[in-house]
């Protein structure tokens, strides 16, 4: 900008591997993303992973007195462990490939739905194949095949030729070690965890789009300017009965970014302080429903009267000691030549993002510098206020296409853009993580019930009722699923404050919010145990005990 040269410009150097992921700053020169949502979304995918590696896990010891005899046969015939050990971890691998190719064909149709989310469109993520991702892929399905068989593999491995042969009821698997009431509580605490997760980010969407920001939105319009005369499509635009009032500014408050400063109070103060800044007019802090504390509007239209409206953490910022008291003091500009005269204060009102502190701000009169148009429309004629700002638009650039959107809808795009992908994802992963858990208990509670149906049987001939039999035969499950309530609520309070400590308006971990989701976790707990026992007990005692 031709204005610049006079400027006395200072740079500090930024790692290239810190912008982004990065620090979100107050005027970055792309779009960017703290580093903690890369490591909650890496996070989410490693967990459904493991998740699903404990399923395998679970299932294979479930179905292994399905294949206790063929070990024995085995090893009759001359098998050590050691090839029954390769031959398990070689189908877990196999099993893992295969998954590998399902999923990148299912890959290839979602594709276009990843190219379409907000982050990928914003940060410009590249989803192409080479060569080094297939490679890594390959390698990650062959370690996760090798981590997740090799358990199972050595549990069917040392099974006892004679025993299996012989009697395959004596056989109890991992009785004394309970590791698939491990991997059960495991699986339920990843899936509640997901839950709370899920309902903490779409909470805090809700609040960031529904907050009250300090200053007015509703029935404000932003006009991007582009190549139009800031005064003339004010004057044109302000005769028409359906505009309440115009007003320009550099930036959209509250979404995106801001003008930066370093100003001193006093030229010999070593270190300055760093203060946000829009250019605005005067019109501006009527039409935003700003609160002025002390002080005037502006009062000398020119940009040379160098006066400014700062807000409450400025005051506080640069050591005066009230509104009142800041009223007519000087600053210093960044040259520490340039004063600027304090005309006002106003209320602190959130012009950063609400993932940001206030921090200290001030408003200037520039209006070569405007960028943004707010126009207020009339309430009882939104349409006509609609359509003149279209045609003083085309009358003052000649038949340009204005760039117009509410000022409500302007914030609830720019938040959902921020949390709406993550409201998605999370809500994705967390159905995932539960169906996986579901299989594994389905699984666990199918081999288990099937162990006890001639116990079932027997109790129903002595008389049991069907609502005994189901109580006998759950309740070693509903207490697994309070194991998992009681380890995992105190684990989502702890990784959910990992992200939402980086925001500085957060919304809380309520306990409404975890009564809900430990509410759909018992809901589908149950859901799972009730089928089977329910067919247990349903079962024919003469049927099952005719052979004995």
């Amino acid at each position: 900008y031709s204005d610049m040269a006079d400027r006395n410009n200072k740079f500090e150097l930024q790692h290239l591997l810190s912008i982004t992921p990065g620090p979100l700053l107050a005027n970055e020169i792309g779009p960017t993303l703290p580093v903690i949502f890369v490591y909650f979304l890496a996070g989410i995918a490693l967990i459904i992973m493991i998740s699903a590696s404990f399923n395998y896990v679970n299932l294979s010891i479930a179905r292994a007195l399905t294949r206790a005899r063929e070990v024995g046969i085995r090893k009759v015939s001359g098998a050590t462990r050691k090839q029954l050990v390769f031959q398990f971890l070689t189908e877990a691998i196999v099993l893992s490939l295969l998954a590998l190719v399902i999923s990148h064909v299912i890959l290839i149709f979602l594709k276009p739905a990843f190219d379409a989310l907000n982050f990928s469109r914003l940060l410009h993520w590249d989803l192409s194949e080479n060569m080094i991702v297939h490679v890594i892929i390959i390698a990650f399905a062959v370690i996760l095949g090798v981590l997740s068989g090799l358990f199972p593999a050595f549990i069917l491995s040392s099974f006892r030729p004679i025993q299996v042969l012989k009697d395959l009821t004596g056989i109890k698997l991992l009785s004394k070690m309970g590791m698939r009431k491990v991997l059960i509580v495991t699986q339920f605490s990843l899936s509640l965890i997901f839950i709370i997760s899920v309902s903490l980010v779409f909470n805090q969407l809700q609040m960031m789009v529904t907050a009250d920001f300090g200053f007015n939105t509703k029935n404000i319009v932003n006009v991007r300017l582009n190549d139009a005369d800031f005064e003339q499509f004010k004057t044109s635009i302000s005769q028409n009965a359906a505009i309440v009032n115009v007003s320009g500014a550099t930036h959209v408050p509250g979404a995106g970014t801001i003008h930066t400063s370093d100003l001193w109070k006093d030229p010999a103060d070593e270190s300055p302080i760093s203060t946000g800044n829009f250019s605005v007019d005067e019109n501006y802090v009527d039409l935003m429903g700003l609160e002025l504390l002390a002080g005037t509007n502006f009062q000398n239209l020119s940009a040379i009267a160098n006066e400014i409206i700062i807000n409450e953490t400025a005051v506080s910022s640069f050591g005066f000691d009230s509104p009142e008291n800041a009223i007519g003091k000087t600053i210093y500009d960044e040259d520490t030549t340039t004063q600027l005269h304090i005309a006002g204060v106003v209320k602190d009102y959130h012009y950063l993002m609400l993932i940001m502190d206030i921090g200290p701000m001030y408003l200037r009169y520039i209006p070569e510098d405007f960028r943004i148009v707010h126009v207020e429309l009339n309430e009882m004629n939104l349409a006509a206020g609609m359509k003149a700002i279209e045609q003083s638009y085309e009358e003052v650039t000649g038949g340009n296409k204005v760039d117009s959107k509410y000022f409500q809808s302007e914030i609830k795009e720019y938040y959902e853009l921020l949390f709406g992908d993550l409201v998605n994802i999370v809500g994705l992963s967390s159905f995932l993580a539960l169906s996986i858990a579901c299989l594994g208990l389905l699984g666990i509670a199918t081999y288990t019930i099937e162990t006890r149906i001639k116990e079932v049987s027997i109790r129903k001939i002595l008389g049991a009722t069907d609502k005994q039999l189901i109580y006998q035969l759950s309740k070693n499950f509903f207490s697994l699923l309070i194991i998992a309530i009681v380890i995992s609520v105190p684990l989502a309070w702890l990784v959910n404050n990992l992200w939402l400590e980086q925001i500085a308006y957060r919304t809380p971990i309520s306990i409404g919010v975890i009564a809900s989701a430990v509410g759909i976790l018992l809901i589908v707990g149950i859901t799972t145990i009730g089928s089977q026992t329910w067919r247990a007990s349903a079962v024919n005692p003469v049927d099952n005990l005719r052979s004995e």
